[in-house]
């Protein structure tokens, strides 16, 4: 790519060599150094592409050769100005469009962060505004080991960030410690494990502590399950003394979840009519509207998106473009048959099943069951789950 615009640059053109000593000429080029980027060979002549620096340095070529060379095509920079130099106003468009798009690169126009999970991007970046990292900053005002000194000092789990500065965007690269225990769950304070959760003990092993429960048990939530301490006692049996420690364990229990969902067999359905597109941009906060809807229609639905150009993958402008669709809708009553009820309440029991395993809770017992009631269908029962107490 770099070559190629090296040689438009530069300017190259096509000529066409004719004549009963093409092979001659093109071996002495070769000797004399003048160099060609192709050469298509025909019946009687030959399409050359060169530079066209070189062109002059081949009359000596042609005299003694005795063959003919005629220009087919002149390309590149030096032949577009020549043909455009009367065109001032575009030349200086184009001088100021490099001049803008220079001071643009100065500044960061995107920030974004990578590899958080338990904190969100909108929570990290009103932190680095609070320390003055905002768009638009001048990028010599980045400190990038005080800006990550700063992030570790204000996120505890964070235990690792690197601050990447590239083109005209600023990206935050995080690692959170996922292996900590949790910090307000170990003061001294709160050392037992307890049951969230009314249900009945499946099993439970003790690292740390003294088991309250045993399997079979019924517990309610609040119930204490691993007590934080353990007796010391002497050979006789004899309570010594009472050690306190962070309970630790594995505990699962068997839970019951009432389960309610239902659904009407007649409701108001949506019949889209028409489909309009309108176009908001955003530059330095200024706002430019293109055929942008006044008023808006109580019968219709809006759909926005927002995208932040960008000339390459790192070199985001300061321009933002808000897309709105307008679907124009009519309202009119229908109807559910069976099926479609019992279709529609099973996708949602599926979903509901769907984030249960997604928790890693496992599914023992399920009686929901789907009856038609008074212009409904309902999906109701219990299910029974087990899962780890945590």
């Amino acid at each position: 790519m770099i070559n190629k615009l090296i040689v438009w640059f530069y300017g190259y053109i096509h000529i066409e060599v004719s004549g009963c000593n093409i092979s001659r000429f093109l071996n002495i080029c070769s000797a004399r150094g003048i160099e060609f980027y192709s050469v298509e060979n025909m019946k009687d002549k030959a399409i050359i592409k060169m530079q066209a620096r070189d062109f002059f340095a081949l009359h000596d070529v042609v005299r003694k050769c005795r063959i003919k060379v005629k220009i087919n095509k002149k390309t590149g920079f030096p032949f577009f100005v020549h043909k455009n130099r009367k065109r001032k106003m575009m030349f200086l468009g184009i001088l100021t469009s490099f001049i803008m798009m220079f001071v643009l690169s100065l500044f960061v126009w995107q920030i974004s962060v990578e590899g958080n999970y338990t904190y969100s991007d909108e929570e990290i970046l009103d932190f680095l505004e609070e320390n003055g990292v905002s768009h638009g900053i001048y990028k010599n005002n980045i400190n990038g080991e005080e800006l990550e000194r700063a992030i570790r000092n204000e996120y505890f789990d964070i235990t690792w960030v690197s601050v990447e500065l590239t083109g005209t965007r600023l990206i935050i690269h995080i690692k959170e410690n996922f292996n900590i225990e949790n910090i307000n769950d170990n003061k001294n304070d709160f050392k037992d494990i307890l049951a969230k959760e009314d249900g009945i003990i499946d099993s439970i092993v003790t690292r740390s502590g003294t088991p309250m429960v045993k399997a079979g048990d019924l517990v309610k939530a609040g119930d204490v399950l691993i007590k934080g301490n353990y007796d010391i006692v002497d050979d006789s049996g004899t309570v010594i003394d009472t050690k306190d420690v962070v309970a630790d364990g594995t505990i699962y229990e068997l839970v019951v979840y009432e389960y309610y969902d239902k659904i009407s067999i007649g409701y108001k359905n949506k019949k889209y009519l028409d489909e309009d597109t309108s176009y908001k941009f955003v530059i330095f906060d200024k706002m430019i509207d293109i055929d942008f809807f006044g008023n808006k229609n109580n019968t219709s639905d809006y759909v926005y998106n927002v995208k932040q150009l960008k000339l390459t993958d790192n070199f985001y402008l300061p321009v933002y473009m808000y897309t709105c669709t307008e679907k124009e809708y009519e309202i009119y009553d229908d109807e559910y048959d069976k099926s479609e009820c019992i279709s529609i309440l099973n996708e949602n029991f599926n979903y509901f099943l769907e984030n249960l395993d997604e928790k890693s809770i496992q599914i023992i017992e399920n009686n929901v069951k789907i009856e038609n009631t008074d212009g409904y269908f309902v999906a109701k029962g219990d299910i029974v789950v087990l899962k780890e107490v945590d």
